[in-house]
């Protein structure tokens, strides 16, 4: 019995290693906008992202989108798509601030840029973006808040603004992965101790 649940520890920890978790911030929300089309849409953001332990921003290496049915694409070719760890005076208010441009698919032509702000609930011991300051401070719990307008440009309605908020991060599958993993521990003890 120990030793199941030695190996069952192991496995979890295993699933919480840097290689596993590292690397991509994941977030989703509901989006609002004044055209009705694209107000209350499920939207979601992957952003797979380059720690940088000399400096505040990590550089955004690729990223996916997903806004209602349209999937976009972070334009990786340009400058200045980040995430940058912003560190107040206060209690619990550091933040991770991000800073991209997408390109478009469908019925949407493209030229969208976002920014998004991470309202962390911790404080960081510096403004380095590193893999563990950007997974802190987008959490499960944090809230994402304005600047947060993305500008898309459809052939058929012209310029629509929407903004991506009153979003929450989107829980790592790792996190499913321990409470499967404790859950089958205490249902083996029950079954020991019925027997």
């Amino acid at each position: 019995m120990k030793r199941l649940v030695f190996l069952a520890i192991l496995a979890v920890l295993g699933g919480f290693s840097p290689a596993s978790q590292g690397g991509v911030l994941k977030l989703a929300g509901t989006t609002a906008s004044a055209t009705g089309a694209f107000n209350n849409l499920a939207w979601s953001l992957d952003a797979v992202y380059t720690e940088n332990l000399a400096g505040p921003s990590a550089g955004i290496a690729s990223g996916v989108l997903k806004l209602g049915t349209t999937t976009l694409l972070v334009n990786a070719t340009t400058v200045g798509d980040s995430i940058t760890v912003s560190v107040d005076t206060g209690v619990n208010d550091d933040r991770l601030v991000l800073a991209f441009d997408v390109l478009g698919t469908g019925s949407i032509l493209g030229g969208a840029v976002a920014g998004l702000t991470v309202n962390g609930k911790a404080d960081v011991a510096s403004a380095i973006a590193s893999d563990a300051n950007i997974q802190l401070l987008g959490a499960l719990g944090n809230s994402v808040s304005g600047p947060s307008a993305l500008t898309l440009f459809d052939s058929g309605l012209g310029v629509i603004s929407v903004t991506l908020n009153g979003s929450v991060p989107v829980p790592e599958p790792t996190s499913f992965g321990l409470i499967a993993c404790l859950g089958l521990v205490v249902v083996r003890r029950m079954t020991k101790r019925k027997s």
